[in-house]
């Protein structure tokens, strides 16, 4: 069962007693939250007591005057801050104002009150250039000295076309091409004679046969080329007979020419040698006749004919 509240007064005690409940006690006696005691817990103080000694209040002690509140120091530096800042703005107008002064004080009046007058600048009128006439100059045309060029060595011509007949012989200078008797190619050129070789042949060998009465060394150049798989010795490779007017036929004769073929080399595919054959024919002989040519290892082709010129 609930009690009811006790009341802030509580019961009536004799004139001097203590109350326990009571908010005011007995006549010069010492009470709890009385009027003018320290209170721990409200917001008041006794009468007459500092304020500041009991617990924290929500205003003065009855008698007794607010507190001033403390002046405030920000006012001051703002103040100064103020000025400041309107001081470098009046500084930045007088900088630009002095600028556009400077700029504009050429169209208008000086300061000291004379009249400028302003100078039209003159038009510089453009001067005409009277055009120069450049004479053309002539240039002398260079004279090219003509270069000689020196001729170069020809080898003689085929005196004609033969068919390598006895009739129509090879010309001196036309190559022609024999089987060499074993599947390969020999493409072959008589050059021009040289009809009195007899000193050239002895030079060449001294152990050459002195020419007999009536009689002379003659000297024909040969080139062969060989095209075949195998490999041929110049030396041993044709079969070389000079036929006289009369039909009289010579043989190679047995004397070492000045570019004998026993001094060339084998000759492989492709290969070409030149060397001379002598031949030792009768004197009446001389530019009167003809070379039967053939390979020396082919036995049933015929021989061709070519021209001794």
């Amino acid at each position: 069962m609930s009690q009811p509240p006790q009341s802030g007064w509580g019961p009536d005690q004799p004139y001097g007693q203590s109350s326990p409940n009571g908010g005011y006690g007995d006549y010069g006696q010492s009470q709890q939250d009385g009027y003018g005691q320290p209170s721990p817990a409200e917001g008041y103080g006794g009468y007459g007591q500092d304020p500041s000694a009991a617990s924290p209040s929500f205003g003065p002690s009855f008698g007794e005057t607010e507190p001033a509140a403390p002046e405030k120091k920000n006012t001051t530096k703002i103040a100064v801050i103020v000025c400041a800042g309107c001081a470098v703005l009046a500084l930045i107008v007088a900088i630009i104002g002095g600028g556009i002064f400077l700029f504009t004080r050429d169209g208008g009046e000086s300061t000291g009150g004379a009249a400028t007058t302003q100078e039209e600048p003159e038009e510089d009128e453009p001067a005409e250039e009277e055009p120069t006439e450049e004479e053309p100059t002539e240039e002398e045309p260079t004279e090219e000295e003509p270069t000689e060029e020196e001729p170069a060595e020809e080898e003689p011509a085929a005196s004609g076309e033969g068919e390598g007949s006895r009739e129509d012989p090879f010309a001196a200078n036309q190559p022609f091409t024999l089987d060499d008797g074993e599947g390969g190619e020999i493409e072959v050129t008589f050059g021009n004679v040289d009809w009195d070789a007899t000193e050239a042949i002895m030079d060449a060998n001294q152990f050459n046969d002195e020419p007999g009465d009536g009689e002379t060394y003659i000297l024909v150049p040969v080139t062969v080329t060989y095209s075949g798989s195998e490999s041929v010795s110049p030396s041993f490779l044709l079969s070389v007979s000079y036929v006289a007017g009369t039909g009289n036929s010579y043989r190679e004769a047995s004397a070492v020419a000045p570019n004998d073929s026993i001094h060339t080399n084998e000759i492989y595919d492709g290969g070409t040698e030149e060397f001379d054959l002598p031949f030792l024919i009768p004197e009446e002989a001389v530019e009167d006749g003809s070379f039967t040519v053939s390979a020396l290892l082919d036995f049933r082709a015929d021989d061709v004919w070519v021209a001794a010129e």
